[in-house]
């Protein structure tokens, strides 16, 4: 199932449903995802604006965003397939920084998280082991 794209300063024609979004622009910096998101509003250009993650997650970003993110996390923008190369040359001409940070740069930081979700969820078990034998052996 594809996911849908929402599109911020467009009032409709050129949609395209059927092309999953591409991330044109990855910072850590929430001024210059808004910088990028209002530029492109004035330019009309199909965007929408997320959170990404080490672990692949991706959320649009919420009305009152946080003011840090989580090591390994980034705020995005993507656009439709189609608009890829017309959003990547308008965004060079904008005064944010101009690399484009991949999200997967760290390696091993990926699985150090998935390693501690693991480390959090077996010491979460035991809690609860531990609380039900003493709820019922030690009365």
């Amino acid at each position: 199932m594809r996911r849908p794209y929402v599109s911020r300063g467009q009032s409709g024609g050129s949609s395209s449903d059927n092309d999953d979004p591409v991330v044109v622009y990855r910072t850590r910096l929430l001024l210059e995802i808004d910088v990028v998101a209002d530029a492109m509003s004035r330019a009309q250009m199909p965007y929408f604006r997320r959170i990404e993650t080490v672990g692949g997650l991706a959320a649009t970003i919420p009305a009152s965003p946080p003011p840090g993110l989580l090591p390994g996390s980034f705020f995005a923008i993507a656009v439709p397939g189609e608009w890829v190369a017309r959003a990547r040359r308008f965004i060079a001409t904008l005064p944010v920084s101009q690399e484009v940070r991949d999200i997967h740069q760290m390696p091993g930081v990926k699985d150090m998280f998935k390693g501690w979700t693991w480390v959090f969820v077996l010491a979460i078990i035991l809690t609860l082991i531990i609380g039900v034998i003493r709820m019922y052996l030690l009365e």
